[in-house]
């Protein structure tokens, strides 16, 4: 068995399973979040388990079966641990930091022609059911009991279900990769929404013309720039006067309105009522319920 690793250069969260018999179509075997800096890799052979990777940011490389394909942010990558791979970080400047899982079962049959034909990169569409489905594993809370086993195989069938989404909906693989020019963007709008962004900012962040950017951003979002960030913003308002005891003077400065009238008269144009009301409307709504159906973020 061949088997070479460097980890001196990484962090792993890592978890092993240990399920028992059992007749659902997928188990998990182990799992990990990795933070993995310049000089980590790993090149093994002859584990009988598949291997599911999912890369948050930075950049890595696989090789398997011969083949090479770059490991960008929000993308998968499946394969066999039988045969020969490789992988390692490929970022100099910011480490690769990604979630993997070893998984096996007999459902994984039903898949092998399509996702292990060859060596693939895929660029999920939805990729919140990774995100959540890798949290979830995370938090360590499945257990030898049949309702965990039957929550494990559920999520490696809904993990499956989005690769095969990503290559064969025609739909689902042009927006995917949009989605990936415009991830800089996203990020960009998640984490200074409250400050002033203009258009060239985020034309620039993601090296597209402005023409070319608005439009492929309106195609993926349905929404412009503006109408993004303004639902954002007012996204935003709503956890704060649900979460916080605020004024909500203090909130609209905190979501990036500078002018209070104009908060209120953008609140009530995406919302439909005042923020006054709102406070009180939900005041024994819980967070989740409400922000579950508004699908302002693609990872949040």
């Amino acid at each position: 068995m061949l088997r070479f690793d460097n980890y001196m250069y990484s962090t792993n969260n890592f978890i092993i399973f240990t399920p028992k018999e059992n007749n659902f179509p997928f188990y998990m075997v182990t799992s990990g979040y990795v933070v993995a800096r310049e000089g980590f890799f790993t090149e093994r052979t002859e584990r009988n388990d598949y291997y599911l990777i999912f890369t948050l940011s930075g950049s890595g490389k696989m090789t398997w079966h011969n083949e090479t394909v770059d490991l960008l942010p929000y993308s998968a990558c499946l394969i066999y641990c039988m045969d020969y791979h490789h992988y390692w970080t490929t970022s100099k400047d910011e480490p690769w930091i990604h979630y993997y899982l070893h998984f096996n079962g007999p459902g994984i049959q039903a898949y092998q022609p399509f996702l292990l034909d060859k060596l693939h990169v895929f660029y999920p569409a939805n990729t919140d059911a990774f995100i959540e489905g890798f949290e979830l594993v995370q938090k360590n809370e499945l257990r030898n009991d049949p309702l965990s086993n039957s929550k494990a195989s559920l999520i490696i069938s809904n993990f499956l279900n989005e690769l095969m989404c990503s290559k064969y909906d025609l739909t689902s693989r042009k927006i995917s990769k949009m989605h990936s020019v415009l991830i800089p963007a996203f990020d960009l709008i998640k984490h200074h929404y409250h400050e002033e962004i203009t258009i060239d900012e985020l034309c620039n962040c993601c090296h597209l013309s402005k023409y070319y950017f608005i439009h492929l951003f309106k195609q993926v979002s349905g929404e412009s720039p503006y109408q993004y960030i303004m639902k954002y913003r007012i996204h935003s308002a709503k956890e704060l006067l649900i979460s916080s005891n605020n004024s909500v003077e203090q909130i609209a400065n905190a979501v990036g309105f500078k002018n209070y009238i104009n908060f209120l008269k953008q609140f009530k144009k995406y919302t439909g009522t005042t923020p006054n009301l709102f406070r009180q409307s939900t005041k024994y709504m819980s967070l989740s319920s409400e922000t579950h159906g508004d699908n302002l973020d693609f990872y949040s």
